[in-house]
């Protein structure tokens, strides 16, 4: 009778502190998830900056070097059109006249929707990530292969729907304008909903 009372008191000692550890376990698990999740998108958030940094500072190696060469070999690399400067944006590179999306990953291109070669748009991330510095009277320059250099003031800036896109600088650029445009909010996870543009107005007098 003692050896089976003293066997249940085992029973029910083991099962007890079973128990117990199961709630440790439990208690423990969530936060376990909740600790990996924050380092996961800590991770994330780190490192998406840092290989746009590192992009950014290969490509502007890679842009002055085809630029220089498409300056004294202007047979070569003629997808090579213009040198864009935008220093309250701090902007310095090569635009390409393609319509290849390879070449838009990497570089500004002349909008292949615009019948004038007045709109140039590019990556929010790569190139043109502080777009949104650029102020009323700030100066823009663009150079072409020629070695024309054609300047121009900000105008505007305004924020439109990325459907309103095709067409649209026809419709509502003035004379001589040149629009430069890249996805919005420039800060945006994933697919941009609408479209930054950046509207300048030539100066007079300034093609050298």
């Amino acid at each position: 009778m003692e050896f089976t009372i003293y066997r249940a008191t085992r029973t029910y000692q083991a099962t007890k502190k079973y128990k117990k550890t199961m709630n440790i376990r439990n208690k423990k698990t969530p936060l376990f998830i909740t600790v990996i999740f924050l380092l996961s998108t800590g991770f994330i958030l780190t490192a998406k900056p840092l290989y746009h940094f590192i992009k950014r500072s290969a490509l502007k190696i890679q842009s002055e070097r085809r630029w220089e060469s498409a300056l004294k070999h202007k047979e070569r690399d003629i997808k090579a059109a213009a040198w864009l400067t935008a220093p309250g944006a701090d902007v310095s590179t090569l635009v390409l006249k393609s319509a290849d999306k390879e070449d838009l990953i990497n570089f500004p291109i002349f909008a292949k929707f615009a019948k004038k070669e007045k709109v140039i748009i590019a990556h929010r991330d790569i190139h043109f990530n502080h777009l949104d510095k650029l102020r009323q009277g700030d100066t823009v320059t663009v150079q072409l292969r020629n070695s024309q250099i054609y300047s121009y003031r900000v105008h505007k800036t305004e924020i439109i729907d990325k459907q309103s896109i095709n067409g649209y600088f026809e419709k509502n650029r003035e004379n001589n304008q040149l629009a430069i445009v890249t996805c919005y909010p420039l800060k945006y996870i994933g697919p941009a909903p609408k479209r930054y543009i950046v509207w300048c107005k030539p100066v007079r007098n300034s093609q050298k």
